[in-house]
């Protein structure tokens, strides 16, 4: 899986951290944790400053899935003075209280109050936490992860109001921290992770999209229209630009939600994103002139049978695909096989082997469809041999092609 650097930005500038081979908070080492910190205090800082206090709450919460040994350590002389640990973890402990400055002590009747905003609302955040599980939820092919990472992007500012909104009610992360068995209770509960994932889940995403999906889908979407340009029937043209289409739909999703984020710049994108529509919408008109030039020129395919009975074939023929298809109103057959083919075929059905002796042939049938187009449908009829040596009836086995005609040039 790829792991790219990841930014905490929530619309603030560009932390770049070192990204280790998970993304779980277990995972990371004491210097990636403190990485993390340091882009949480920024992140926090920067939402603080713009007066986002419970941002900068849920921000803060964040740290404990990952951070919440060392914090509860912050007192402790020896990490307090560390030359590295120290002044993080002191503008960590500076932040909670700023953020927390205005509200009431952290109390138990706090905490329980707390937890049962979350339990109130625990499946939309179970949803929205696995949602942004990136160790057990990214899709495993690229389109589908390319898409992924556009709506994460997408439901971005969604997760962070629903975190918000916790966060709110949270109490101090210092004060969770001092007690251990209330904060074993959180993070047994998930809610310590709900915090990290929410608020980490859209950075991640924002990154991936910036070193990997827009690039790649970008390649892909102008790939695309160039394998159209080189079409000359109309279905392989339509073939490519709605591939082309639902890249450039990823990467609409991605432009749109971060038009107004100072953190990434996708200028370059949002530039390329009219060409790419544009080229994609005369390949399309281009498509339709060949469809109606296609059915203009198209023909019924030239009878072949040469042997006895034709016309009572072509009836059973009628016969067969009227009864597969009640909606459709026969116009003529042409039967495309000079003679009957015959072969013995086996199947296993339920562990048991079957073998049968089948009758085959390839007919064109014209019907009328209830939306009044004319259509040339290929398909192989079949019959069974009997015990007797004889036939059964003829039936519709196979469809092969089909294409649209002018009813003018059926008989032709």
């Amino acid at each position: 899986m790829f792991f790219p650097k990841i930014h905490l930005s929530l619309l603030v500038p560009i932390v770049f951290l070192a990204f280790a081979a998970s993304t779980t908070a277990q995972n990371l080492n004491p210097q990636q944790k403190l990485q993390y910190l340091a882009a949480v205090n920024q992140s926090a800082q920067e939402e603080l400053g713009k007066g986002k206090v419970d941002r900068s709450k849920l921000i803060l919460l964040s740290a404990l899935s990952f951070g919440g040994q060392l914090i509860q350590n912050a007192n402790n002389p020896q990490i307090a003075q560390h030359p590295q640990f120290g002044p993080v973890l002191r503008s960590y402990v500076a932040l909670c209280n700023k953020a927390w400055a205005s509200g009431p002590p952290s109390t138990m009747p706090q905490v329980q109050a707390f937890m049962k905003a979350h339990h109130d609302n625990r499946a939309r955040l179970g949803t929205l936490t696995k949602f942004y599980d990136w160790d057990n939820d990214l899709p495993n092919g690229k389109k589908d992860y390319y898409k992924k990472i556009s709506q994460m992007i997408a439901q971005r500012e969604v997760a962070w109001g629903e975190g918000d909104a916790l966060a709110k009610v949270a109490p101090n992360p210092l004060a969770l921290c001092q007690n251990q068995a209330l904060f074993m209770k959180l993070h047994s509960a998930r809610i310590l992770q709900t915090f990290y994932r929410i608020t980490f889940g859209p950075a991640i995403a924002m990154m991936h999209a910036q070193q990997r999906v827009v690039p790649e889908v970008l390649r892909m979407a102008e790939d695309l229209l160039n394998k159209a340009k080189s079409q000359n029937q109309a279905r392989d043209i339509w073939r490519w630009t709605a591939e082309a289409e639902r890249m450039v739909q990823i990467l609409s999703t991605i432009e749109s939600s971060t038009r107004e984020e100072k953190a990434v710049d996708f200028s370059a994108l949002a530039a390329k994103l009219p060409s790419l529509s544009q080229t994609i919408e005369s390949e399309n008109k281009r498509a339709a002139k060949r469809w109606n030039a296609e059915v203009d020129a198209a023909r019924v395919p030239e009878e072949k049978w040469n042997s006895s009975e034709r016309d009572a074939l072509g009836a059973q023929i009628k016969k067969a695909f009227s009864q597969s298809f009640e909606d459709e109103e026969v116009m003529r057959v042409v039967v495309m096989s000079a003679d009957w083919g015959e072969r013995w075929e086996s199947w296993w059905d339920n562990n048991v082997l079957l073998t049968q002796y089948f009758g085959y042939v390839k007919a064109a049938v014209v019907s009328k469809q209830t939306s009044g187009d004319h259509r040339v449908f290929v398909k192989w009829f079949r019959r069974d041999r009997n015990a007797d040596g004889g036939w059964g009836p003829i039936y519709y086995h196979k469809n092969l092609y089909s294409y649209l005609i002018r009813p003018e040039n059926i008989q032709k």
